[in-house]
């Protein structure tokens, strides 16, 4: 029987595009950690502990909401991204639906905000804010903004995987321009959209469901 050999990629962490991902996990991580027994408290003691680290999953949603990432593509990230596994450390592979449920029982358990407060803890201790000034702030964007990325990633990877398999009768080109519109799993203009933005590529989305549904069937 074969085994797989761990391949290990040197990261820089003093290098720019590593520094935010440093910052998580020199800083932001113990912070977390230290919010550990709240995480656990949203579980029970012996039923319905989850498999993955709540601490890491966690951290991980915060790289998420700092990379604009959907779920399916922030799973892959933790298991293929030098950067994230620089930041998060040796994080088992999780479904994304493992961070939905997560951040369900967040809100259920009113812990939304446990996160940000990690972050503002982190900053003021590195030095990046004073306490000398009030700041007004909200919490809430952080959960709703993730979620509506994961319902836009549902629907358009429902879209793409539709046109993969009409590909086969007529080819690509047959089907445009909805095949160049949904090819790309996670594209460029959908990570840097405003909320406003994610909300009218929805709009777009489900237009286009319904509107060419009659055509592909």
């Amino acid at each position: 029987m074969s085994t797989m050999n761990a391949i290990t990629v040197p990261v820089d962490g003093g290098a720019p595009a590593v520094r935010p991902f440093a910052l998580l996990r020199e800083r932001v991580l113990p912070a977390l950690e230290r919010r550990r027994a709240d995480l656990e408290k949203m579980y029970a003691p012996v039923m319905g502990r989850p498999e993955t680290d709540p601490v890491l999953l966690m951290a991980a949603t915060v790289l998420q909401l700092m990379q604009r990432l959907p779920d399916r593509a922030c799973a892959e990230a933790c298991l293929y991204d030098a950067r994230w596994r620089f930041a998060l450390g040796d994080i088992p592979a999780f479904h994304p639906t493992t961070l939905v449920n997560f951040r369900n029982r967040l809100a259920e358990n009113g812990k939304a905000r446990l996160a940000l407060d990690a972050c503002l803890e982190s900053m003021r201790d590195a030095g990046y804010l004073k306490s000398c000034r009030a700041v007004r702030i909200d919490s809430t964007h952080l959960l709703a903004r993730i979620a509506d990325m994961s319902r836009l990633e549902c629907v358009r990877e429902t879209l793409r995987l539709a046109l993969e398999f009409l590909a086969q009768f007529g080819g690509a080109a047959a089907w445009e321009p909805w095949s160049g519109r949904y090819a790309d799993r996670n594209p460029e203009e959908l990570r840097k959209a405003s909320q406003a933005g994610l909300a009218a590529r929805m709009d777009a989305a489900g237009a286009d469901v319904r509107q060419r549904g009659c055509i592909w069937t």
